[in-house]
């Protein structure tokens, strides 16, 4: 308690310096805890699931094909769960779309089926009511669903009487069982599920549509389980031997809901931050060795009368550690008060977990750091204190020694903060230049006025049934000449829109570039006939969808650039055949459109399209072009869409521009966010150089009168402290670009179009700190030649 009040006093004697202080530690580490709740949430935190460690999803692979992770087929889960598993409460989860009825609008929701395995698997109970039984995975059973707990309270007023209920799901009457909890939406986001009932004269084994998971038996191993799987997949495969080329791998839960590029990001940016923390942390200890000097002669005076080093040293200690905690619980109150904002800000979906907030991990780190940078920043002018001799100082023969030791530790502080900050800025340089390679790739389509939504028509689930056919037949000229529509068009899936992307296998059939029955995974989208013209995408050769490839026609498809080249290279490719696996039916080529980038900006694959008038989605994109704002034809297209059928929402209605900004929005985040902390980093680097280099000037007057003096000119005096300056600057410039080389591998991952050592963000970043620390010198050096050498001499 006698050092805290002594450490208070003499913090209440500096009021500046201990505001500084504190507020530079608040900044870094506000920083430093936002951060790190997102990295926690990613990566630390464990699941909302009991022993998510035994969680694994079952995916299914082919080597021959190049297939490392696909969903499972829902024959083949069936054939699996006939045989003796190493998982327990093996079950699947389905995509799904629904349209609920019953309120003033119908609202469109997405969510999944069920099997009654999934909550055992799990270990989740229902928030109110029950989960799925066996017994209504079949097509005879009752209609029954779960809804999320948010939809119950947002739409239900959270009223318990809803168990039991009737509400309209898809037009069709059914009873709400039970309220999913939230953990629920990690695995399946949405807000409605329906038990899992398979279409068993229509599902094929080729055809993979379904999430599995299990949970490992008590005992035994992931690696135990894995071989125990691949000999379950050999023996379907010697039932089914169209499936032999297919295998099983389970990943890890973690894995599977985080992928290791969100992770790699989430490690990046807590990396930067952390180093402007350790940036802040030399630079007060700098600050704190300049007071310790200034107090030479005080802590002198309590040495000679008999004051142990020990008790020196430790109220100093205890003022930095005080300091780190007063600014440690100002950055944690900030941190409290900006990070919902902050993450409310970022593009929906970006996070794939749920709430991210401060948590007793979260406060752990918190107290960690404060002990942390007040030992970072406390340390070096305690241990200074602590060898201050007090004879030589009270005869004022000692000062030279000792600033002598405390400059080299400030200097030594100061390299530190400029190669850390370096390293920074070549990081930040390197996301930069990878963002602005990716903002300019080719789309291979035009986004602008172009507004997309989407529509789920239950009965599009059945192949068979042809009022999907016609609704979608007047839908698109109805749109198309509403008042400010240009061409409007139905697809599977729009460029980087929701749900997941859709591939098959395929083969060429007759003479092509490929081996005699090679087959690749293509991706697949279903087009409209003026999908092309809607989205802007030019036809090359061949011909568009029309009306006539209708179900009587044979099968038609149009094929990317890419996918032509691969397949036949410079053959003529319409009229040529492909084979597709999962159905054994082939399909002619009618035209060739351009390459477009599907499912990110740093992502180009050959993609084929279905025609519409051929096959259809249950849930499919609109697309309207606008001759002039998207969002100002909204009106007409929902009147248009009302005259045809007035019951069905509207749902996920955004602009093309919207999906390509977000899936340019991880990059974007991590380029801007290294990015300020290079900033910071540079600032307070650059407040680092003038520091020292003013406390040199300071305590070397006597030595610059003399010189001036006996004859030297300001230009030379300005000059030996640019010099000194520079050297220090260009030391940690060196070592701050050697450290941002060694940790070039593992950006790797995190950049397009650019390399890990890419030349002109190695040369731009360390020329901008030069320059900075050039101007940082250059004012403490002008006020070296400022001295009045008869002045300081008279004063001693």
């Amino acid at each position: 308690m006698h050092d805290l009040r002594t450490a208070w006093r003499a913090l209440r004697t500096a009021p500046l310096t201990t505001l500084a202080i504190v507020l530079l530690t608040a900044l870094s580490t506000a920083a430093a805890t936002g951060v790190f709740s997102v990295y926690s949430a990613l990566v630390l935190r464990p699941l909302p699931f009991p022993e998510p460690e035994r969680l694994v999803l079952v995916a299914e692979t082919n080597d021959k094909l190049g297939i490392d992770l696909s969903s499972a087929s829902g024959p083949n889960y069936r054939s699996w769960l006939e045989q003796s598993l190493p998982l327990e409460h093996l079950s699947a989860i389905g995509p799904a779309s629904f349209n609920l009825g019953g309120g003033d609008q119908p609202e469109q929701f997405s969510g999944g089926t069920l099997t009654a395995g999934v909550f055992p698997a799990l270990r989740l109970e229902p928030v109110l009511g029950r989960a799925f039984r066996a017994d209504e995975e079949q097509p005879s059973a009752s209609r029954v669903a779960m809804i999320s707990e948010g939809l119950w309270r947002r739409r239900f007023g959270a009223d318990p009487a809803v168990i039991g209920r009737p509400v309209l799901l898809d037009g069709q009457p059914t009873t709400i069982v039970g309220i999913a909890p939230a953990a629920l939406a990690v695995l399946s986001p949405g807000d409605v599920w329906t038990p899992h009932v398979p279409d068993v004269k229509r599902e094929r084994r080729l055809v993979h549509l379904i999430t599995t998971i299990g949970r490992l038996r008590d005992g035994v191993p992931l690696a135990e389980a894995q071989a125990g799987m691949v000999q379950v997949a050999r023996r379907v495969g010697e039932a089914y031997p169209e499936t032999r080329d297919w295998s099983i791998r389970l990943v890890a839960f973690p894995d599977f809901i985080v992928p290791q590029p969100l992770k790699d990001a989430a490690a990046m940016l807590l990396a930067a931050v952390l180093a402007v923390l350790l940036i802040a942390a030399a630079n007060i200890a700098n600050l704190q060795l300049a007071r310790a000097l200034a107090r030479e002669g005080e802590l002198a005076v309590r040495t000679a009368l008999g004051a142990s080093r020990t008790r020196i040293a430790r109220p100093v200690l205890v003022e930095c550690l005080l300091l780190a905690a007063a600014g440690t619980a100002l950055g944690l109150a900030l941190t409290a008060v900006t990070l919902k904002g902050a993450l409310a800000a970022l593009p929906p979906n970006l996070l794939p977990v749920g709430e991210i907030g401060i948590d007793a991990r979260v406060l752990g780190f918190s107290a960690l750091m404060a002990l942390a940078a007040g030992l970072l920043f406390g340390l070096a002018p305690a241990w200074h204190v602590a060898r201050a001799a007090s004879a030589p100082v009270l005869r004022g023969g000692g000062r030279g020694q000792v600033g002598l030791g405390h400059a080299r530790l400030r200097r030594g502080l100061l390299v530190l903060e400029l190669a850390l900050a370096t390293a920074l800025l070549v990081v930040a340089g390197l996301l930069t230049r990878s963002l602005s390679q990716l903002e300019q790739v080719t789309l291979g389509f035009e986004p602008a006025r172009v507004l997309t939504f989407q529509l789920n028509l239950p009965a599009a689930r059945d192949a068979t049934d042809p009022r999907p056919f016609e609704f979608y037949r007047a839908l698109e000229p109805a749109l198309a000449s509403a008042p400010g529509v240009a061409s409007a068009a139905i697809s599977s899936g729009v460029p980087f829109g929701a749900g997941n992307n859709t591939r098959t296998s395929v083969r060429p059939v007759g003479e092509s570039r490929l081996a005699a029955d090679a087959a690749m995974p293509i991706d697949w989208r279903v087009a409209s006939p003026s999908y092309f013209q809607a989205m802007g995408i030019p036809l090359l050769r061949g011909r568009a969808f029309t009306d006539a490839d209708d179900r009587d026609a044979p099968l038609a498809l149009v094929v990317s650039r890419s996918m032509a080249e691969q397949f036949w290279g410079t053959l003529d490719v319409v009229g040529r055949g492909v084979h597709r696996l999962n159905d054994g039916r082939n399909l002619t080529v009618v035209g060739v459109v351009g390459d477009v980038r599907l499912t990110a900006l740093n992502q180009q694959a050959p993609t084929m399209y279905y025609a519409s008038g051929q096959r259809l989605w249950p849930l499919m994109d609109v697309v309207v072009r606008a001759r002039g704002d998207a969002l100002s034809v909204l009106p007409a297209v929902r009147e248009r869409l009302a005259g045809i059928d007035p019951t069905l929402p509207l749902a996920n209605i955004r602009l093309m521009d919207d999906w390509v900004r977000m899936s340019g929005a991880q990059s974007r985040l991590n380029a801007d966010l290294v990015g300020a902390f290079a900033l910071l980093a540079l600032l307070t680097a650059a407040v680092g150089v003038y520091a020292v280099l003013a406390q040199g000037v300071g305590q070397r007057r006597g030595e610059i009168s003399v010189r001036m003096a006996l004859g030297a000119s300001a230009p030379t005096v300005v000059g030996q402290f640019v010099r000194e300056g520079m050297s220090l600057a260009g030391l940690g410039i060196a070592l701050g670009t050697l450290a941002a080389l060694a940790v070039g591998p593992v950006l790797e991952g995190l950049l397009y179009g650019v390399t890990a050592r890419d030349p002109l963000a190695f040369a731009l970043a360390p020329a901008a700190l030069a320059l900075v620390a050039a101007v940082a010198c250059i004012v403490p050096a002008r006020r070296a030649a400022r001295v009045d050498p008869a002045g300081a001499l008279r004063s001693g």
